[in-house]
């Protein structure tokens, strides 16, 4: 290595790791106080030393929980698809945004096609719009958005400020990130 910093080159033998990695265990437990004093051990005495990175990457493989192993049932998710493993390796590698354009065209137009063939598939028309959503609380929070632009359409004109207050049915086991959005956006009446 001719840097502080690795090369891509110089990782590829942290992506092989990475990639060829097959726990048999669901985890490898270690109480939280211990496992946290490793991880600020590791977080404090490491750099981007080739070293270091590799037996970071071997302590995270190690201490994670192995969604992949039979015995691990989420609600949520699973364990790692291989062609979206390929597809986050390879968006993670471009590193890039898709708010434009001018940086990232492939990511842009695939977005625009992929939600088209939505409107079709589940509207009948692709004319229209969409949005993909991050995950199940921000599905949430565009949700009551859609909701709100719905039953008041002059919101976009007026602002909230003309509108009569807002209540939204909770239940008591709502997200609490979910919980911080609708306390910032809406009236403080909440009915549980």
């Amino acid at each position: 290595m001719s840097s502080i910093i690795p090369s891509m080159e110089d990782l590829r033998p942290i992506f092989e790791q990475i990639i060829t990695y097959a726990p048999k265990n669901l985890i490898n437990f270690v109480i939280p106080q211990e496992l946290e004093e490793n991880i600020e051990k590791m977080l404090t005495n490491s750099g981007s030393k080739m070293e270091n990175i590799t037996s970071n990457v071997d302590f995270v493989l190690h201490h994670c929980v192995n969604t992949s192993h039979p015995m691990f049932v989420n609600q949520l998710y699973g364990g790692p698809n291989p062609v979206g493993l390929a597809a986050a390796c390879l968006v993670e590698k471009m590193n890039t945004n898709q708010h434009t354009y001018e940086v990232a065209p492939v990511f842009v137009l695939t977005e625009r096609i992929v939600l088209r063939h939505l409107r079709k598939l589940f509207f009948g028309s692709d004319i229209g719009d969409g949005i993909f959503s991050p995950g199940g609380s921000f599905g949430n929070m565009y949700g009551l958005i859609v909701a709100r632009q719905n039953k008041f359409p002059e919101i976009k004109k007026t602002g909230l400020f003309g509108l009569p207050p807002m209540v939204i049915f909770i239940s008591e086991d709502v997200s609490k990130i979910l919980m911080a959005w609708i306390n910032a956006n809406f009236t403080s009446n909440f009915c549980k």
